[in-house]
């Protein structure tokens, strides 16, 4: 012990003559840290800059103000799509719209950020509200507060920008705005798809598309104008730390961007509606980014060609692109995880040496229309989570290779109508497949077609997924009956459940009898003319989980018998039956 003494004082020792060496000074003071800075966003707008969004507009505020008499809770929406499409500006424009405004007693708007603190969040809604600071520091009072001001009043609150994905954060603050009357509602903007579902867990979320052409030019001309005026001011005359900072401005504006020069890059996201000026058919470009993981390229490029040699890239977005074929050289990507190929309406084929990428974790080919077929030796993907497929009849991938393939989470099969017998489909084995939570099968309609159909009913029994199955889509199936496993009821864990086009089936299997059952839609069922208590069960109640229905373009439907006597869609929050026959046009009390 005394040696350990004498070794820890000559240490001190050797640290006090440092001290001296370099004429430090003793002394108590405390160090600032500043918070990053974060983006920060008011009510305010300027409408006449402002393009587009019309038909938006008018979705929500019928949404809204249809909302003032009709839920007792409070209610909920969420605008949700990628940064930059305008998100905030269009919750500026209903904020401050005349109508919105004499509709609410108070309108409060928050910008919130990644910091989802309650007790800040709170403090700036009461500050909003009573026009001046707030000196409560704890969050109990600061809430009992909150709840004073919000008793006998219908509120509009805007939270802007959100990033939280705690459902207990959310709950928190959610609890001290329950004190507002009928009517009383959130708006929410977010980038994240997550966020947008758990807080607007009823009501329909609001996806901000892309603007029109013409608005697209309406607001390019407008910045341009802007642009020229910054140009051509004496902002750029500013001396030293002035002409640094803007430095950065003045090459974006005379410069086209250089990848080879852009040393080291992780990742990289181009969009050709920014205008930068660069050829995806010269794979020179990307060589030197030998570390690059992310590359995306979405937004409507033309043509792709070339070796891209980036052995460590994991993810690869071509979405929207209007290319035919994609490069061989894909297929020796072979860390990539994920391709995004996403409403490439023009693709016609992918590489045939697609087999060899064994890391690959998810293929998205949603709407890529002219793509009749897909390559074989998908089965040597055993890493695949999330699949696309098109079903071959002559030549492709063949569905008996999704036998030896341990999928989850999400499997779409197209063209089923290739397949040739039940045998061929029983062969794919889903139901040893427990980790798959979401399946779609379709079938195409077409008139040429139809003879192909004649099997489709032992087709679709022979599909029948594991019993672990939550999300369920079966779409242009044109069979006289659904599946023995969906009538006897085989699938007891789905939550949600799509069927389109099923032109041909007249009754609708017992759903009432899904526990978990959240979401039904149920469209396009010309055959259907009434639905009985089948579709309800026999249980004590029906539909006991169900919030959303929707039936759509059922122009036969004339008859819809409820069972009396029994808790029927007692969690149901939103209704929509638009039979769509204006001989038979009826009115559904359930």
């Amino acid at each position: 012990m005394a040696r350990k003494f004498k070794n820890a004082r000559e240490k001190l020792d050797a640290i006090a003559g440092e001290k001296t060496k370099f004429h430090l000074r003793e002394g108590v003071g405390e160090i600032e840290i500043q918070r990053i800075w974060q983006r920060q966003t008011s009510s305010l707008v300027k409408e006449s800059e402002v393009y587009g969004r019309s038909n938006e507009k008018e979705n929500i505020f019928s949404l809204l103000l249809n909302n003032l008499s009709q839920h007792d809770d409070l209610s909920v929406y969420a605008i949700c799509r990628m940064g930059g499409l305008g998100k905030t500006t269009f919750a500026q424009l209903v904020y401050n719209d005349e109508n919105v405004r004499k509709a609410f007693d108070l309108r409060v708007w928050v910008c919130v950020s990644d910091d989802f603190d309650i007790k800040r969040l709170t403090k700036a809604i009461v500050e909003s509200i009573e026009g001046n600071s707030c000196n409560i520091q704890e969050l109990d009072p600061l809430q009992r507060r909150l709840e004073e001001k919000l008793v006998g009043k219908r509120f509009l609150l805007v939270l802007d920008d959100v990033w939280n994905e705690y459902h207990d954060k959310w709950d928190g603050l959610k609890q001290a705005l329950r004190r507002g009357v009928k009517g009383s509602t959130v708006i929410v903007t977010t980038r994240i798809e997550k966020v947008a579902l758990m807080m607007a867990i009823v009501n329909p979320v609001c996806r901000l598309g892309c603007l029109s052409d013409d608005d697209s030019w309406s607001l390019f001309k407008q910045r341009e104008s802007e642009w020229l005026h910054v140009k051509d001011s004496k902002i750029w005359d500013l001396a030293d730390e002035g002409s640094r900072i803007l430095a950065v401005l003045r090459s974006s504006s005379t410069t086209i961007v250089d990848i080879p020069k852009l040393q080291s890059l992780r990742s990289l996201i181009l969009r050709s509606e920014f205008g930068f000026g660069i050829n995806l058919c010269n794979p020179s470009h990307f060589t030197e980014q030998k570390h690059l993981m992310v590359l995306d390229f979405g937004g409507r490029f033309k043509n792709i060609s070339g070796d891209y040699l980036l052995k460590h890239l994991r993810y690869l977005n071509l979405s929207y692109s209007e290319f035919k074929t994609l490069p061989e050289s894909i297929s020796d990507l072979h860390n990539l995880q994920t391709l995004n190929l996403g409403y490439c309406t023009s693709l016609r084929m992918l590489p045939k040496g697609m087999k060899n990428l064994k890391n690959h974790l998810y293929l998205d080919i949603t709407n890529c229309r002219r793509l009749t077929c897909m390559p074989v030796g998908l089965a040597n993907l055993s890493c695949l989570r999330k699949l696309n497929i098109i079903v071959g009849m002559d030549r492709g991938l063949r569905i008996n290779e999704l036998k030896e393939l341990a999928l989850e989470g999400e499997l779409s099969i197209k063209e089923l109508y290739n397949v040739k017998s039940s045998a061929e489909a029983k062969n794919v084995n889903l139901i040893e497949k427990p980790n798959l939570r979401s399946l779609s099968l379709s079938w195409r309609v077409n008139n040429k077609e139809l003879s192909q159909h004649e099997n489709a009913e032992e087709i679709l029994n022979g599909l029948q997924p594991h019993s672990s199955l939550k999300k369920l889509s079966i779409i242009d199936y044109q069979g006289l009956r659904f599946p023995y496993w969906m009538m006897d009821l085989l699938l007891p864990n789905l939550v949600e459940i799509s069927l389109q086009n099923c032109e041909r089936c007249d009754q609708l299997p017992p759903l009432g009898k899904l526990r978990f059952l959240k979401r039904l839609s149920i469209y396009g069922m010309g055959a259907l003319k009434s639905i009985d208590i089948n579709f309800h069960g026999d249980g004590e109640s029906s539909f006991p989980s169900l919030k959303k229905l929707v039936i759509c373009d059922a122009q036969r439907l004339e008859e819809w018998t409820a069972v009396n006597g029994r808790d029927n869609f007692h969690l149901l929050s939103s209704l929509s039956v638009i039979v769509l026959n204006w001989l038979n046009c009826q009115c559904f009390n359930l």
